[in-house]
């Protein structure tokens, strides 16, 4: 069965057969081979106690989906986003040497296309049938040779994952991506609400706010900057701020309960937080990103890692001048008007009230889901 599925992939893609209905018989072949007869898990999980201490992942992949990585949406789902229509202008893509994608020249490809010489397909649309097949595979069953890419918009979820794979003794790598010049994608949270409409998924807790579907490749015009994650590892054994700012050392297993952890602390702001996240977003190559781009990043760091922006305006410009004092594209030339600190302050102001804001949903939303489960006495 095995070696008749890689032979039908193989004529797909190098001998120009008929691509629907090659793959569509090749996923069907696909789904038997993880059926219990064949020696594979079938859909039926359980969800470990909140007590317990999840198995670590075999792939580290971005796409895992299961009941080990319970990811910040699975609890909680922001109303207030940076960007239009809840597309961020900035999403990340983490691999290590064990990932179904890997850099192409220059592009990230999905495991289906591989090193395939005329490139990806045009994308299936979203009511076909096999789409469907690929979703369950890659949420349900984390097979490789998808033609789905995951990134995420949430730089903890990014930076969690970089730090299991680490620990696992591989070597990751964090690509920062131009989200308004990828070509088809989906956000997962659609997808899978859709997958559960016609019936599947019933038993998954995982929603997928924070993370979206690429169709086959990302271009190398699209990725912004790609950097292995010792970089960032460096800094913070070298920038005490940075090192009090990201707290790496208490990174959980789960994305969860980690933030619960970082949340609980609570940290303000003050010139060495913000001037520690100007630091963090040169290592991301953002340096000389756009003002949205900045703003997403600052956003995100305020409301992974729980940092309170304070209510004073004039405490907050403050705070944003030394933020851009930090980039790379400030420290790095002489001369500096102060029209140069406005895009990047500006940024940050906006970027640290947005995250602000998040948190302060977020932990009304916990308060009033742990009233909810009390007993009624």
């Amino acid at each position: 069965m095995r070696a008749r599925k890689a032979e039908q992939i193989s004529q797909i893609l190098f001998n120009g057969v008929d691509f629907r209905s090659a793959l569509l018989e090749a996923a069907a072949a696909a789904s038997i081979m993880n059926s219990p007869e064949h020696g594979f898990p079938s859909q039926t999980r359980e969800e470990p106690e909140e007590s317990e201490e999840p198995e670590e992942p075999e792939d580290l992949d971005i796409a895992d989906h299961g009941t080990t990585l319970d990811d910040l949406n699975e609890v909680f789902t922001p109303t207030v986003t940076p960007t239009d229509q809840n597309i961020p202008s900035i999403v990340y893509r983490v691999f290590d040497e064990e990932s179904q994608s890997q850099l192409f020249n220059g592009a990230i490809r999905s495991g289906l296309f591989g090193e395939r010489r005329r490139g990806i397909t045009t994308a299936l649309s979203v009511e076909d049938e096999l789409f469907d097949v690929f979703a369950e595979n890659h949420f349900w069953y984390h097979k490789k040779g998808g033609p789905f890419i995951s990134v995420t918009s949430s730089l903890l979820w990014a930076i969690s994952i970089a730090v299991r794979s680490e620990r696992a003794g591989r070597h990751p790598f964090i690509a920062v991506i131009d989200m308004g010049s990828l070509g088809s994608f989906w956000p997962a949270s659609e997808v899978i609400s859709g997958l559960r409409e016609k019936g599947e998924f019933s038993e998954m807790t995982f929603q997928g706010v924070f993370e979206f579907l690429v169709w086959g490749e990302i271009r190398n015009s699209s990725i912004l900057h790609v950097f292995p994650f010792s970089q960032l590892r460096e800094l913070v054994r070298n920038n005490s701020a940075v090192q009090a700012t990201l707290r790496l050392d208490c990174f959980q297993p789960r994305v969860l309960w980690t933030h619960k952890k970082l949340i609980t602390s609570r940290l303000e702001i003050n010139h060495s937080t913000a001037g520690a996240i100007g630091s963090i977003a040169n290592i991301f190559g953002l340096s000389y990103g756009s003002e949205k781009m900045l703003w997403d990043f600052v956003s995100g760091v305020c409301q992974g890692w729980g940092l309170i922006a304070p209510e004073d305006n004039i405490a907050m410009e403050d705070l944003g001048t030394a933020f851009a004092s930090s980039l790379d594209s400030h420290t790095q030339r002489r001369c500096l008007s102060e029209a140069d600190y406005d895009e990047p302050r500006n940024a940050f102001i906006t970027g640290a009230m947005n995250g602000r804001n998040l948190l302060k949903q977020m932990l009304a939303w916990s308060s009033g889901n742990r009233a909810s489960k009390r007993r009624p006495t």
